[in-house]
């Protein structure tokens, strides 16, 4: 290799490790002993958030951190910008993924904000930001100006900016503050990218006579897109009443625009309850705004309107096409309705469902669901699912995004296998749709329920026992036991009618009715052989579990 070839890879390797991956590996909050070595370690050998975040900052590269599941509690003074202790300060490009919203928890404990990104671009993914205090703007996530940052996948909620000074100033961003551009010496404002995240019961509060407050979720000064993400609960509260704007956002300069999202039940004393734009230009399109109190409720200010919008008032001064003004969307409670974060579910009844712009929605929903479901995009961040069996291959009967399987085999329930999803299907006209029978009423469909998977020891599912009777023509609503000889000796070499043909009393046993497994004249291949055909059912359990996080 010449001398030059080889100042030339040494010089690759040089800039190619100064981008680097840091998987942390402990909840600890402690520092890294030796930032700019490439090795994010504390004095124990471990990578904490906190060193992994100092390393990435010394090294100068677009560096990766990725956070397992576990909650993530900050220490130490505030007032630190250099990250050793309080909030989180990000001065270098670098992405920073969690396991999950809910899952992987950034908690600061009340004694800062929780992250400040002061320079570079930043990528935050699968994150709970919570319990984060400081007096001023971003208690949440500090934006600062000329920075670059995209968040997805994140609950940003229980963060509270407060402000106890009579000066001029106030509490700004109980979420996320977005700095805008210095007044002097030129520069840029901060941006923001946000998509699949719920903001959610943050507050902005200042009790000194001369502040403000504004944006208890969002404040933005520089440049805010929103796509897919649900604002809710956030308040603005002050002395000062009239300067108490944007419980759900509030924006004073620069461009916000929002898409498929949902702005409901947010709150402020002065105007805008969910929308304030003191500044800039505010855009909506296919976006719920709902439920808010203020003065007026919903909007203060201008509010710019491309279309398919819903707000249950007047206030937004909504005239695009499309839209929907003092028109209640019926929204449910924020809650776990499936995917990584919280939304508000459109009720069945709702107008927001097919009420959307097909040539301008997103793609997919906050919770990651195709758009559109049913005749046309939904409004808002959730794509209601269809649950009446009416007719889609994608029928959902508990709204969870996923078609219903009940046997978990990754389709939608076919079980005799003609094309149709057992939620069209009644083919034992009991007016239930075949995936959804519960024959025991346990509240557990039959496909999902082990006591209905072969056997029930010695009773069939319609509570006749299988000594021998199983197979004279009653296979049990259209299920032959699937090579379960329910106590007819079977697998003695004795089938259920002794003949050493097992379920072959009509030669079409599935024929007849839907037995759950398949459509042939006969089970399986090597029936009338005296072989039995052996099935393993394995029981799939659909378990809902609200998820609830602890709030301030």
């Amino acid at each position: 290799m010449s001398r030059i070839a080889a100042i030339a890879v040494a010089g690759f390797l040089t800039a190619a490790s100064y981008a680097a991956t840091f998987t942390v590996n402990t909840t600890a909050d402690t520092i890294d002993i030796l930032p700019g070595n490439g090795v994010a370690a504390d004095a124990a050998g471990n990578t904490s958030l906190r060193a992994a975040i100092m390393e990435a900052n010394a090294d100068g590269g677009a560096d990766d951190i990725v956070l397992p599941a576990g909650t993530f509690t900050l220490s130490g003074a505030n007032d630190d910008d250099l990250g050793i202790s309080g909030d989180i300060d990000i001065l270098s490009n670098l992405t920073l993924t969690g396991a999950g919203a809910g899952l992987t928890i950034i908690d600061a404990n009340n004694i800062d904000r929780v992250i400040d990104v002061g320079n570079g671009a930043a990528l935050l993914s699968g994150l709970t930001i919570r319990n984060g205090l400081v007096q001023g703007a971003g208690a949440g996530i500090r934006i600062g100006a000329g920075t670059s940052v995209t968040i997805t996948n994140c609950d940003i909620g229980g963060n509270d900016t407060a402000d106890n000074n009579n000066a001029a100033g106030g509490a700004l961003g109980g979420g996320i503050f977005i700095e805008a551009a210095p007044l002097i010496g030129g520069g840029t404002a901060g941006s923001l990218t946000l998509s699949n995240s719920t903001i959610a019961e943050n507050t902005c509060n200042d009790v000194g006579v001369a502040g403000n407050t504004e944006g208890g979720g969002i404040f933005n000064g520089g440049n805010l897109t929103i796509r897919n993400t649900t604002i809710s609960g956030n308040v603005c509260t002050g002395a000062n009443v009239p300067g108490s704007n944007g419980g759900g956002i509030a924006s004073s300069a620069g461009t916000v625009t929002i898409q498929n999202s949902t702005i409901a039940a947010n709150s402020a004393r002065g105007a805008g309850g969910n929308l304030f734009r003191g500044g800039g230009t505010l855009t909506v399109q296919n976006s719920i705004i709902s439920g808010g109190l203020g003065g007026p409720t919903n909007c203060g200010g201008t509010i710019t309107s491309q279309g398919f919008n819903i707000s249950d008032d007047g206030s937004c001064g909504l005239n695009g096409s499309g839209d929907l003004a003092d028109t209640d969307p019926l929204l449910g409670e924020l809650a776990d309705n499936g995917g990584p974060t919280r939304t508000h579910l459109p009720t069945a009844e709702s107008p927001a469902i097919d009420g959307g712009d097909d040539d301008n929605c997103q793609g997919t929903d906050q919770r990651g669901i195709m758009r559109p479901q049913q005749q046309g995009c939904d409004v808002g961040a959730v794509e209601v699912t269809p649950v009446d069996g009416s007719g889609a291959a994608g029928d959902d009967t508990d709204n969870d995004g996923i078609g219903d399987d009940f046997d978990g085999d990754g389709q939608p329930d076919d079980a005799d296998n003609d094309g149709a999803p057992d939620a069209e299907e009644d083919e034992n006209n009991n007016g239930v749709p075949d995936g959804l029978d519960d024959t025991d009423s346990d509240g557990t469909p039959d496909a999902a329920d082990p006591d209905q998977q072969g056997g029930d020891n010695g009773n069939d599912n319609n509570g006749n026992d299988n000594n021998g009777n199983d197979n004279n023509g009653n296979d049990n609503n259209g299920n032959d036991n699937n090579g379960n000889d329910n106590n007819a000796n079977d697998n003695n070499g004795n089938d259920n009618n002794a003949n050493g043909n097992d379920n072959q009393d009509n030669a079409n046993d599935n024929d007849a009715g839907m037995d759950g497994l398949d459509d042939t004249p006969q089970d399986c291949g090597e029936c009338g052989n005296g072989a039995d055909m052996l099935l393993l059912v394995v029981p799939f359990s659909l378990v809902g579990a609200a998820r609830r996080r602890r709030r301030r």
